[in-house]
């Protein structure tokens, strides 16, 4: 199931004769304890891995989706 799903507004683009749309992006949660895990490249798109310890710049733009996790409960 997925846990957050983000709804965006994408404008016309004439050049590419491409009407304007909404572009939606599906986020699945997968918490492991095991540092180990890898993604498979040729089945997955866009995967990361990341640590939700420390100040690594990559989770700014997740902080939304890490702060309804903790209310979840899925992390502390």
């Amino acid at each position: 199931m997925p846990f957050d799903i983000e709804i965006q507004d994408i404008p016309a683009r004439p050049d590419r004769d491409e009407p304007a749309h909404q572009h939606y992006d599906i986020r699945y949660v997968f918490v492991a304890a095991d540092e180990a895990l890898t993604a498979q490249a040729a089945e997955v798109h866009a995967a990361e891995w990341l640590p939700l310890a420390g100040s690594d710049p990559r989770l700014e733009r997740h902080a939304a989706m890490i702060d309804k996790m903790r209310r979840l409960s899925f992390i502390r």
